[in-house]
C-alpha cells in the first residue's frame, strides 16, 4: 500500500485478553468473502452473562467478609445474610447472555498470491531500499495475497521514480472504512468512551486503505463490524492488522 500524501501513523490496537474465571474458548472457523480465501477464528473468552457473574462477585466478596468481619465481635453475623446470601450465579443459558462479551479472532491470509502484484511491489521495494526512501506500506508477499491486483501499475509507477523525485503515482480515492469502523466503535464503545478506531489519523489511514484491499481482504476486515461488544471490535481489527499490514517486516 502507498500512500502519496504525508503518511500517517496507525495505532493499532493491543489488547490484554486477560481471561475471565475459567472462560471455555469456542472456536467458530468462518469463511469471509464470495471465494473463502481469507479465513477467520473467533475464540469467545467470556459471555456477557458470565462477565456481569464475575463483576457481581468481585463486589459481593469483599462486602460480604468486611460485614462478617464487623458482625463477628458483636455476635450478630446473621445481620450479614442479605449481603452474603446475593446470589450471582444469573442464568447463563438463554438470552443475549451468551453474546460474546471479551473474545480473540485469528485471521488466515490465503494460500495464493498474484505473482504480478508480489513482484511489482517488490520492484517498488527494491527502489526504496536503493534510495533510502520508504514508501511502501506493508510486505510484499502479503501485499500479494490481500492487495487488488490491479493496483500492480502502481508499484510499477514507484518503481519507475528516480531517486529524490517526489511521487505522482495516481492512488485510488478513499473508501469509507474507516468512517464505518469509527461509527461501529462508537455504537459498541458508548459506555467506555473508546476512542481508538475514530482518531483522526487512525480513520483516515483505514479510509485510504479500503480501496487498496480486494474483496475477500475487505470482507474479512468488514466482518468486524458485526462484533457484538466493544472489546471484540478492537480485538477483531486487530487480529486482522496483525496479518496484514502490521507483519511488515
Amino acid at each position: 500500500m502507498y500512500f502519496n500524501q504525508a503518511r500517517t501513523t496507525v495505532l493499532f490496537v493491543s489488547l490484554s485478553l486477560c481471561a475471565c474465571a475459567a472462560p471455555v474458548p469456542v472456536r467458530h472457523p468462518e469463511a469471509i468473502g464470495r471465494s473463502a480465501q481469507m479465513e477467520r477464528e473467533t475464540h469467545c473468552l467470556e459471555t456477557r452473562c458470565q462477565h456481569f457473574t464475575r463483576q457481581c462477585e468481585q463486589l459481593i466478596a469483599p462486602l460480604c467478609s468486611d460485614c462478617l468481619a464487623g458482625c463477628l465481635g458483636s455476635g450478630s453475623a446473621s445481620a450479614c445474610s442479605e449481603v452474603c446470601g446475593c446470589n450471582c450465579h444469573l442464568n447463563c443459558a438463554e438470552g443475549n447472555g451468551l453474546q460474546c462479551f471479551t473474545a480473540a479472532y485469528t485471521f488466515r491470509l490465503p494460500n495464493s498470491r498474484d505473482e504480478r502484484l508480489a513482484g511489482a511491489c517488490a520492484s517498488a521495494l527494491a527502489r526504496d531500499q536503493r534510495c533510502h526512501e520508504r514508501s511502501i506500506e506493508g510486505d510484499c508477499d502479503v501485499i500479494g495475497r490481500i492487495e487488488r491486483p490491479e493496483h500492480a501499475s502502481i508499484y510499477d509507477c514507484i518503481a519507475r521514480t528516480a531517486c529524490g523525485t517526489a511521487l505522482t503515482c495516481t492512488v485510488p480515492p478513499p473508501s469509507s472504512l474507516g468512517d464505518d469502523l469509527c461509527a461501529a466503535e462508537r455504537r459498541r464503545c458508548a459506555e467506555t468512551g473508546a476512542n481508538v478506531l475514530c482518531g483522526d489519523a487512525n480513520r483516515d489511514y483505514y479510509n485510504n486503505m479500503g480501496p487498496w484491499l480486494d474483496a475477500d481482504a475487505l470482507a474479512a476486515l468488514r466482518s468486524c463490524l458485526d462484533a457484538p461488544e466493544c472489546q471484540p471490535l478492537h480485538a477483531c481489527v486487530s487480529a486482522w492488522m496483525h496479518v496484514t499490514y502490521a507483519a511488515t517486516p
